[in-house]
């Protein structure tokens, strides 16, 4: 047996505060990378995932580039090298208080729940226990003000955005040691979400970014921060508070925010509305206006803010309206780890009928990797290829589908049914 060419290992900290470990190395044969992970002193979970070479680079090559890219990411994660460091930085961290000058790498606000059942969520509504507001397609960033209330602006993964952002927070006025918790969000002309756009200027460097805002804005976009929530202010833990409270203190916060020299409504940093309607009423605006869904918090419920780099999910739900449809798998792909000699995922695709000077006959929809027992991706295998499944889906686009998981297959429909319509 070779020994690892390149090891580390990497702590963290659960919400419960025990320690989760994790580990990655290459294999003697350096050609394949392998990861344990889990509670120390538990039961380690194990993966392994042999890498091939491409026209350009060896196997060696690509597993030493898996491996550091594995590494970084944990690294980005808040994961550190010593179990001690993690318990006593976490610790002395809870003590001494956020550094709102520097928010920690670690710093974890709550996370939205996933799904909620339209049961639940219909007598929650009923109960008067629901604020409901739009869900945006937009990315996550925190407003800080600091000790001499400076502004800055954090990404969901605690990088530092002010560079990119200075124009829109600029005038903004807030309380030393205030956390306004956001969505940035380029909205068009047609007041849809333009989520290219967001990541455009989220991914680009600080100046490329800038010129990029003000190109859209030039173009009738609108370009801006809507605040959903206020996670400390003052100084003071409001994520504790309800949230039905956290929103009038918000609300109170951002009208003292806005510069006392203008006479219009400040529109670069913006308060997410509520809509009043009953939860029906609200699902059918999402279709009518094609919104990427609802969020609905719980109004009598407090958030969760924890230093571990392990957000908790609470408070609030994404309530999305999925749709489904009958697609063409032209054929799978095998999987990683686990499901290396299975079927990973299946290639998706609509009939397009051969129309004068048109050659195509499938216009391709991306993969469906998820929805599957072990026992289908072991059938798959078998399966006739091409063949009709029925996939779940939350928006379909030119280059595929979003969120797809298999439901079903469908023996009973022929290829040729699924149609493209444009």
């Amino acid at each position: 047996m070779k020994l690892a060419t390149r090891r580390v290992t990497f702590f963290s900290r659960t919400t419960s505060g025990q320690i989760k470990t994790w580990s990655c190395w290459i294999e003697g044969d350096g050609k394949t990378v392998s990861s344990s992970w889990g509670i120390k002193g538990g039961k380690m979970q194990f993966t392994s995932d042999t890498l091939k070479p491409t026209l350009r680079k060896t196997a060696k090559q690509m597993a030493h580039e898996e491996y550091d890219r594995q590494v970084k990411k944990k690294q980005k994660a808040g994961y550190v090298e010593a179990a001690e460091r993690t318990e006593a930085v976490q610790l002395e961290k809870m003590k001494s208080g956020l550094d709102f000058d520097h928010l920690p790498k670690a710093f974890a606000p709550a996370k939205p729940i996933r799904e909620i059942s339209h049961e639940n969520a219909t007598r929650w509504d009923r109960a008067g226990l629901l604020i409901k507001q739009r869900k945006r397609d937009g990315m996550r960033h925190y407003i800080v003000a600091g000790k001499d209330g400076q502004l800055r602006a954090y990404s969901r993964g605690m990088d530092d955005m002010t560079a990119h952002f200075e124009r829109l927070i600029q005038d903004l006025s807030l309380p030393p040691g205030t956390i306004l918790d956001a969505e940035f969000v380029v909205t068009t002309r047609l007041g849809q979400d333009d989520f290219k756009a967001v990541s455009e200027i989220c991914r680009s460097k600080p100046d490329r970014a800038k010129r990029t805002m003000v190109g859209k804005e030039h173009n009738g976009s609108v370009v801006q921060f809507v605040v959903f929530d206020l996670l400390f202010y003052d100084r003071l833990p409001t994520w504790q508070l309800p949230y039905a409270q956290r929103y009038t203190s918000l609300l109170e916060a951002m009208e003292k925010a806005r510069p006392k020299t203008r006479m219009v409504e400040f529109s670069h940093v913006v308060v997410m509305p509520t809509l009043t309607m009953p939860l029906k009423q609200a699902i059918t605006r999402v279709h009518k206006r094609k919104w990427e869904g609802l969020v609905l918090w719980r109004k009598d419920q407090a958030t969760q803010v924890h230093l571990n780099r392990s957000p908790k999910r609470c408070n609030c739900y994404k309530f999305k309206p999925m749709r489904e449809g009958d697609f063409i798998a032209l054929g799978f792909e095998f999987g990683k780890g686990r499901n290396g000699k299975v079927m990973g995922a299946l290639n998706l695709a609509l009939y397009t009928p051969r129309q004068p000077g048109v050659g195509k006959k499938w216009k391709h929809f991306g993969n469906v990797g998820t929805g599957f027992s072990d026992q289908q991706r072991v059938e798959a295998l078998r399966w006739r290829f091409p063949c009709v499944v029925e996939v779940r889906y939350e928006k379909m686009s030119d280059k595929g589908l979003r969120f797809p998981s298999f439901l079903r297959l469908r023996p009973d429909m022929d290829p040729k049914e699924c149609v493209f319509n444009g």
